[in-house]
């Protein structure tokens, strides 16, 4: 109930603003057509002389009510204009539209017009006074939208900015297979508040980074024992989280599963650095003070299924989206004492779950998901607490 009454709101002030619009366009096409005369006055040095089967009534609606009207519904049309224009100065969106509307009485008269005569009503003075006065109406226009508070209605200018900042190419979405992994860096906030713990906090990120980078990828450590990694696919996909990242790798379309191979190397690749990530914080003491307690712990969550490449207009970058990635997100943070987290949708080969010593259990309260089959160390898992284990675990 409490929806169809804010809905009513809404459309209550759409009306009230639109007829604030009317108003003050009304006002400000009538203030620019008096203008006109009077310069038309100043010009000739009498007044412009009318035909005199004209009565008073048509005086009135040609020199009156018609630019009143017109710049009434013109402005309008203002909010649709600010869109469509995409101009961020309000001002500029005011004279651009007054000036916009002022042309199409010139095209009728030319129009209208032998050729010969067409060329000299386009080239008098007359023509550069009628658009000197539609601009003044516009500023007018503007004005008036500042005194009485619409410049004020930012929300709404903002949405509408956002809507042109971020679209996509409708024709270009595709859907592919795809693995979505989120690690976090566990402690990452502690260790920021920390005093003048903000100075170093881009040259820690970078390093740990580049550590993720070497031992995904490949690369020499300069970590532990400092061994060069062998090379890995790349994935298709990188964006940073704040204290973390995530990671896409797709399969081409119609090409089904990641071979096994695959998903046993990425396993065994993400807990390794699970494992060796207290190295690596060591290893970043030297650039970053001693005197800083660095995190200790980071976290996967992993998770695949069917991922949609989209394509911005802008440019002409590819984002993803689905529900993979959601899941992943939510997986690396479900247990932090039980640590990284693998969807049984990415499917460990069992050799693999063996060898890590992962088991696989039921997480039960993944928020927005249904309970999901997940693997997990033995060791971390045995280490959770009892009530929290039996809370957001069950044997699958």
């Amino acid at each position: 109930m409490s929806g169809e009454i804010a809905a009513a709101r809404g459309d209550e002030m759409k009306i009230a603003r639109a007829f604030l619009l009317f108003v003050i366009g009304t006002l400000s096409a009538s203030v620019a057509g008096w203008l006109y005369l009077g310069l038309l006055f100043l010009r000739y040095h009498m007044p412009v002389p009318l035909p005199t089967d004209f009565n008073d009534a048509m005086v009135i609606v040609i020199f009156i009510g018609l630019p009143a009207i017109t710049g009434g519904v013109t402005a309008t049309f203002f909010p649709v204009w600010q869109r469509v224009t995409k101009l961020r100065s309000s001002t500029v969106c005011a004279v651009t539209l007054a000036l916009s509307a002022s042309i199409l009485p010139v095209i009728g008269q030319v129009a209208l017009l032998k050729a010969e005569h067409a060329i000299i009503s386009v080239l008098n003075i007359d023509i550069v006074l009628w658009f000197v006065c539609a601009a003044v109406g516009g500023l007018f226009f503007h004005a008036l939208r500042v005194l009485t508070g619409d410049t004020k209605r930012a929300v709404a200018h903002v949405l509408g900015q956002l809507r042109h900042t971020i679209s996509f190419e409708p024709a270009a979405v595709q859907r592919v297979s795809g693995i979505a992994m989120v690690f976090d860096i566990q402690g990452f906030a502690a260790f920021f508040n920390q005093q003048w713990a903000s100075e170093y906090v881009t040259r820690y990120l970078d390093l740990v980074f580049s550590a993720v980078a070497v031992e995904l990828f490949g690369g020499k450590r300069f970590w532990g024992n400092e061994e060069n990694v062998s090379s890995f696919h790349r994935p298709v996909h990188q964006k940073f989280l704040g204290d973390g990242m995530l990671l896409i790798w797709t399969r081409p379309a119609g090409k089904g599963d990641f071979p096994p191979g695959f998903v046993s190397e990425l396993t065994k690749r993400l807990w390794s650095f699970e494992e060796q990530f207290p190295l690596v914080s060591e290893a970043c003491k030297g650039p970053i003070p001693y005197s800083f307690e660095l995190p200790q712990q980071v976290r996967f969550g992993v998770a695949a299924g069917e991922i949609y490449e989209l394509t911005r207009r802008d440019s002409r970058a590819t984002e993803y989206m689905g529900f993979c990635i959601n899941l992943a997100s939510r997986l690396q943070g479900y247990c932090r004492d039980a640590g990284s987290i693998i969807s049984a949708s990415v499917k460990v080969p069992k050799e693999t779950e063996k060898e890590l010593d992962l088991v696989r259990v039921v997480a039960t309260k993944i928020q927005g998901f249904a309970s999901e089959h997940v693997s997990v160390r033995r060791q971390r898992i045995a280490a959770v607490d009892d009530e929290q284990r039996n809370s957001l675990f069950a044997a699958p």
